[in-house]
């Protein structure tokens, strides 16, 4: 009979296992797809026009300079801006006291020539949704591209557009990264986390 009941249980156990497995790769290709569809090629985006904002998520900053990731972010934007498809940049990141986030971020754009009076910095967009979530209420955004890496920016476009705006995603891998792997792996709960914060939003 204790038999009988441990095997019960484990069969019960491998049965939520499995449900659980479903329902992660689930959302995961649900939020993939989606962004996907919202995606466009550099060639692609440049033709597009009358849009409110070039969309930059931060990411880690070395020192006062931005890391490979975020240089390839804000290059993308600059080039983006240039050809003339908006004619404002905003960035999101962490502005807390401790950290030059946002700052490096735009220090970094004015150099590279684009006016200051075209930024716009968000200094409190410490995570993907919350950033896409300040962008419609607090900078009453209609329309943006977002420009993050390709392991990034599904979930990025998708988030932006369960806010109502009209998005646009270019991805910014202009190299090779380091432990890239990592960063694809952080995506899968990261995907089901937004899900979820979207549904009951």
């Amino acid at each position: 009979m204790k038999i009988k009941r441990i095997k019960k249980a484990i069969c019960f156990i491998l049965v939520m296992i499995v449900i659980a497995s479903i329902f992660i790769i689930g959302i995961n290709l649900f939020v993939e797809k989606s962004g996907d569809k919202l995606t466009y090629s550099m060639k692609a985006a440049k033709t597009l026009d009358n849009i409110d904002y070039i969309f930059v998520l931060g990411c880690k900053v070395w020192g006062d300079k931005p890391s490979p990731m975020l240089e390839d972010r804000l290059d993308t934007a600059i080039e983006l801006y240039k050809s003339g498809v908006a004619k404002k940049i905003l960035m999101s990141g962490d502005g807390r006291p401790q950290s030059l986030e946002v700052q490096t971020m735009k220090n970094y754009a004015i150099a590279h020539g684009i006016p200051e009076k075209a930024i716009y910095m968000d200094l409190e967009g410490y995570n993907t949704i919350t950033s896409m979530r300040r962008a419609k209420d607090i900078y009453n955004i209609e329309s943006m591209i977002v420009v993050t890496q390709g392991f990034h920016l599904s979930r990025s476009v998708y988030n932006a557009s369960c806010q109502g705006i009209e998005v646009y995603g270019v991805a910014s891998d202009l190299r090779e990264y380091p432990n890239v792997s990592y960063n694809w792996k952080r995506e899968i709960p990261a995907r089901v986390k937004d899900f979820m914060l979207n549904l009951v939003d």
